[in-house]
C-alpha cells in the first residue's frame, strides 16, 4: 500500500494509484499527522467525503463510513490479552519450558475459575463470526502459490515499514527483540510461524492443531512481553523504562490489529506490485479470511479484528490505524537500517516502501548499481510469474513450492522447535 513508484500505472492497478487519480476535482486534501503519542483526539473534526494525506507516507485516501478516528482507536491500546496476560501471572514462564506443553498437560487439581481453566475454556471459544475453513485453505494456497513475492513484502513492509511506528517499535528497543545477534533468530521464527499457518490446512488451525499451537507460543510470547515490561513499568530497574501512559499496554489490541493487516493486506500489495496485475476478488477475501482467523487464535479481539469483513474494511481499518500512530522516529529509522544490512536491499526495499516513507525513515536514495539490481530484479520476477502462470506449469509450480516450504519449515523447527520464551520478570 505504500508503493507509489517504479511500476507502470497501466500493468499496475492498486487501490492508492487508483484513489490517487481520482482526486481531480475533489476537495482540499488535509494533511493528516498521527495524535496516538500524544494520546489526543484529532486536532480538528473529519468527516466522511473528506480527503486526507499523510506527509510521512504520500498515501491519499477518502474518508468513510468504515474508518475509525483516533478517540476510538485510543482505548485498544489499553486493552492486552486478559486471558493469557492472567495466565503467565498465575504461572510465570520459564525460557526453557513449552508453554503449549504445560497448559494442556492433564490436571484434575485445577480449580474451575483458575487461570489456567478460564484460558482454556477461552481458546475453545469460537469467534462471533463465521469461520470458513475453505477459504482458509484457499487462503493458505495464495501464500504458497506467491510466496517469493509474499516474503518479501513481509520483510520490506510488513516488518521495516511496519517499524515505522513508533509505539510498535518502542516495545522492540525496550526488549531488544531486533537487536544484535537476537535479529535473524527473531526473523526466522516469524517467518516460521507464517509457515506454519500456511502449510498445516485447515485441521491444524483448529484448537491444538499443529498451525494453531505455534500461534499459541506466539501468543505466550507477546504475554511474556507484557509481563516483563509491567514489571518494568512498576519500578524494576532497567535500562529501557516502559511508560505506559505514552505507549499504551505493550502489543495491544491495536498493535495486534496493524500487525495481522501488515501480514495479509499489505502482502497482496507486495504481490501485486511484484507480478504486475492484481490478485482476483476471490484470492483477496480468502487470504484476508486465513489471517482472521490467525487473529482469532493469537489474541486480536472480534471487535478489533480487521480481516473477517472483506477488503474494503480492512483497507480502512489500516488507513485509520495509519493516521493513528505511524510516524517514524529515529528508533524507528535505527531499526530499518539494522534490517537493511547493503544498499541493493535498501534500494529493493524502497521499491516496496515508496519514496515518501524511504525518505522519512532515512534510507539514503540509492545508487545506480543497487537501483538497477532492484529494477533487473522486480522485472524478472513479472517475467517468471507470468511464465509459472501459463497452463500446465501453474500446477507445476504450487508443488515445488509447497515442497520447498516444507522444507525449509522442518529445517526451522529443528533449530528451535518451541520459540524461546524471555522470563515473565527482568
Amino acid at each position: 500500500m505504500w508503493s507509489e513508484w517504479c511500476l507502470p500505472s497501466d500493468v499496475l492497478d492498486l487501490r492508492r494509484r487508483r484513489q490517487a487519480r481520482s482526486l481531480a476535482g475533489k476537495q482540499r486534501v488535509r494533511e493528516w499527522r498521527p495524535t496516538a503519542l500524544t494520546r489526543l483526539p484529532e486536532p480538528e473534526p473529519i468527516s466522511v467525503g473528506d480527503w486526507a494525506r499523510s506527509p510521512s507516507f504520500g498515501a491519499i485516501f477518502e474518508w468513510t463510513e468504515l474508518h475509525m478516528t483516533a478517540s476510538r482507536l485510543a482505548p485498544w491500546r489499553d486493552r492486552g490479552d486478559r486471558a493469557v496476560d492472567d495466565y503467565v501471572t498465575a504461572n510465570p514462564l520459564r525460557s526453557d519450558t513449552d508453554p503449549v506443553t504445560i497448559l494442556y498437560s492433564p490436571s484434575d487439581t485445577t480449580p474451575p475459575q483458575s487461570p489456567h481453566a478460564e484460558l482454556c475454556r477461552k481458546l475453545e471459544t469460537p469467534p462471533s463470526w463465521e469461520i470458513d475453513w475453505a477459504a482458509v485453505e484457499r487462503g493458505q494456497a495464495v501464500f504458497v502459490a506467491y510466496w517469493p513475492a509474499a516474503s518479501l513484502t513481509l520483510w520490506f513492509t510488513s516488518l521495516v515499514g511496519g517499524f515505522s511506528a513508533p509505539l510498535i517499535t518502542e516495545v522492540i528497543r525496550c526488549t531488544g527483540y531486533l537487536t544484535g545477534n537476537r535479529a535473524g533468530r527473531r526473523l526466522i521464527e516469524t517467518f516460521q510461524m507464517v509457515l506454519s499457518c500456511s502449510l498445516c490446512g485447515s485441521d491444524g488451525l483448529r484448537p491444538e492443531g499443529d498451525g494453531w499451537e505455534t500461534i499459541l507460543r506466539v501468543r505466550f510470547l507477546h504475554a511474556s512481553v507484557r509481563r516483563r515490561l509491567a514489571n518494568v513499568a512498576d519500578g524494576t530497574k532497567c535500562e529501557h523504562p516502559w511508560d505506559r501512559g505514552v505507549y499504551g499496554v505493550p502489543i495491544n489490541q491495536e498493535d495486534l490489529a496493524v500487525t495481522l493487516l501488515a501480514f495479509s493486506l499489505n502482502v497482496i500489495d507486495g504481490i501485486e506490485l511484484l507480478r504486475g496485475w492484481p490478485l482476483s476478488t476471490t484470492e483477496q477475501e480468502d487470504f484476508l479470511h486465513l489471517w482472521a482467523v490467525i487473529g482469532w487464535a493469537i489474541g486480536v479481539e472480534d471487535e478489533c479484528n480487521p480481516c473477517y469483513r472483506g477488503v474494503a474494511h480492512a483497507q480502512a481499518m489500516l488507513d485509520s490505524i495509519m493516521m493513528h500512530e505511524l510516524e517514524p522516529n529515529h528508533h524507528s529509522r535505527a531499526v530499518a537500517a539494522h534490517l537493511l544490512p547493503s544498499p541493493v536491499v535498501a534500494a529493493l526495499a524502497q521499491r516496496f516502501l515508496g519514496q515518501p516513507l524511504s525518505t522519512a525513515l532515512g534510507l539514503p536514495a540509492p545508487d545506480w548499481k543497487s537501483a538497477a539490481a532492484a529494477t533487473t530484479y522486480f522485472w524478472c520476477h513479472r517475467v517468471a510469474s507470468w511464465f509459472w502462470s501459463l497452463p500446465g506449469l501453474a500446477g507445476l509450480w504450487r508443488v515445488g513450492s509447497e515442497w520447498v516450504l516444507r522444507w525449509i519449515l522442518a529445517r526451522c523447527q529443528r533449530r528451535n522447535p518451541t520459540f524461546a520464551h524471555p522470563p515473565t520478570t527482568p
